[in-house]
């Protein structure tokens, strides 16, 4: 029997087979039935007016899933999910429900926000209380007036001191005791402008004190609010994550505090569970339903800071997926983890020069630069036994995993040294050629994008233009072949992922780099090749350019 939130697929899924091993979904490539649920749901999506206008408010975007399944008769359909929340009139009957609904009426959890929201209320009119910017504007005004009338002493006591030292000088000649009155006089005289700059300093810090006193009072309240409610919002969130229980394929539960423990002693953070893939497979599980493929999509206009195409399929987020979603697979047969797995052991590293002090080489697609956190076979691990007699040779740079190309290599540490300072100080010239997977209206222009890691997306980057890291890359459109557009970068600095990021985000080039997995849509391999490169030779001096056609 069909449940109410099963979707029937066209009958053009009758013949497509399904695959005979479940998504990975951290890194796939979206099936046929998958693709044909998606459009199937974009359409809805199209013909409801409350969605349309939904999106069209504020430039809105989310990430949408959909589940094909297999019921005991084998007949085939999908559920849809989306991430997050959204106002109850949008759901209707489309979408299923959320694993836990934390926000019923009389819960624990909906007491526990009115007692949030009310600290909240009593914390912002703590914060707004006119004492506290009074006290600190008289508090701010004393310091520079005390600051001031000690300065006034002092520069006093200095002009004083000039007085005294010279009339000892002048008193050289007088006898013995009429110097020693005079003496006797002066040290008076010291004393007692030391003596006033004391009680000038204790009455200004008394002073001071006195309002640092009541400033220390009134933030002491604010402070015990914000305490307050910080504690009770965690011990929420705890009771709410112990309470969020989860199946998998093995019919097993578990609560999400207990997932994420097991997984490496982490706390959920806040929004786990709530993502469109977990929502999905717990409905499957729960009415007897088998997973058979899964994708997820984007819909609406790209966030600011991240890379995010309208109809575009993405792999799950591993910050709040990667413990969840590793439960709750158990019990199904996945695509391998390709992720993480050590590289075919047939791509070979070639050597394009070489003499005493470097070498050249190039980096096949698919081989790490250095050792990862689960890859120990890299180029600089494959460097030892390729040049044995070096002295520990090193790579002087890095290129991404998938991206292939021109390296340089030392073969001893001051030659590493050398290179290295003509990176740091932007002397060494590179290009690399990329595919993109779109056309581009200009022919050239740089990208100024400023890029941090995305944490609760890692490796992915981000534009952040308050705290990202500058980046600068100039461009150059070479040919457009079949709606694909073959480009020159030449990147001025060297971010993670800086050429992938201002291919694809919507302040760069707006179009992703072919293959790209991340940033765009998984392909036999990633497009970009560094492809030229030049620099200063450590021993000769010598200015040597290397070049390497792409093998794409």
């Amino acid at each position: 029997m069909q449940h109410a939130l099963q979707h029937h697929l066209p009958e053009k899924a009758r013949e497509i087979p399904s695959p005979s091993l479940f998504t990975f979904p951290f890194y796939y490539e979206t099936h046929p039935l998958c693709l044909l649920a998606a459009e199937q749901l974009q359409a809805m999506l199209r013909a409801d007016q409350q969605w349309v206008e939904y999106f069209a408010e504020g430039d809105r975007g989310k990430m949408f899933g959909v589940l094909v399944v297999e019921d005991e008769l084998q007949n085939r359909s999908y559920l849809a999910a989306y991430s997050g929340s959204l106002d109850m009139k949008l759901q209707r009957s489309i979408f299923v429900p959320n694993i836990y609904n934390a926000f019923e009426e009389d819960t624990f959890f909906d007491e526990g926000v009115k007692r949030v929201t009310a600290l909240t209320t009593d914390l912002a009119s703590a914060e707004s209380d006119p004492r506290l910017e009074q006290c600190r504007a008289e508090l701010e005004g004393l310091r520079i007036q005390s600051e001031e009338r000690i300065h006034q002493q002092k520069a006093k006591m200095k002009f004083a001191k000039k007085e005294r030292d010279a009339l000892r000088k002048q008193a050289q000649g007088f006898p013995a005791p009429e110097r020693s009155a005079l003496e006797q006089k002066l040290i008076k005289e010291s004393v007692g402008l030391k003596t006033q700059l004391r009680k000038i300093q204790e009455e200004e810090a008394a002073k001071q004190a006195r309002l640092e006193g009541m400033l220390h009072d009134l933030e002491s309240s604010v402070n015990a609010l914000r305490e307050q409610r910080a504690q009770l919002s965690n011990s929420l969130q705890e009771r709410l994550f112990g309470n969020f229980e989860i199946l998998n394929g093995k019919n097993e539960r578990s609560d999400l505090l207990s997932i994420f423990k097991a997984f490496g002693d982490l706390q959920p953070p806040a929004g786990s569970g709530d993502c469109a893939a977990p929502k999905l497979l717990h409905y499957a599980y729960e009415h007897g339903l088998k997973p058979i493929c899964m994708a997820e999509f984007w819909w609406g206009t790209s966030p600011k800071g991240e890379v995010r195409k309208h109809k575009m399929f993405y792999p799950a987020c591993r910050s709040k997926c990667e413990p969840i979603l590793g439960f709750m697979l158990q019990g199904l047969d996945v695509e391998d983890n390709q992720i993480g797995q050590e590289p075919d052991p047939s791509l070979s590293v070639e050597v394009i020069y070489e003499d005493e002090q470097i070498a050249i080489i190039n980096k096949p697609s698919g081989l790490l630069s250095v050792p990862g956190r689960t890859v120990s076979d890299s180029v600089s691990e494959r460097l030892k036994s390729m040049f044995p007699s070096a002295e520990n040779p090193l790579v002087t740079h890095r290129l991404d995993m998938h991206t292939s190309g021109l390296m340089i290599v030392a073969k001893d540490l001051g030659a590493y040294k050398y290179i290295q300072r003509q990176f740091i100080k932007r002397r060494v010239q590179k290009r690399y050629v990329a595919l993109l997977d779109g056309t581009l209206i200009e022919d050239e222009g740089v990208i100024e994008l400023p890029l941090r890691l995305d944490v609760n997306d890692r490796p992915r980057q981000m534009v952040d233009h308050e705290l990202g890291k500058a980046s600068v890359t100039h461009w150059k459109k070479e040919a457009e072949v079949d709606g694909k557009t073959r480009v020159l970068f030449f990147p001025k600095t060297g971010r993670t992922h800086q050429l992938r990021v201002h291919a694809a985000h919507q302040e760069g080039l707006d179009t992703a780099i072919v293959g790209d997995d991340l940033y765009g849509t998984k392909a036999d391999r990633l497009h970009l090749h560094a492809e030229k490169v030049t620099f200063m030779h450590p021993a000769t001096r010598e200015i040597l350019t290397f070049q390497l056609k792409a093998p794409f």
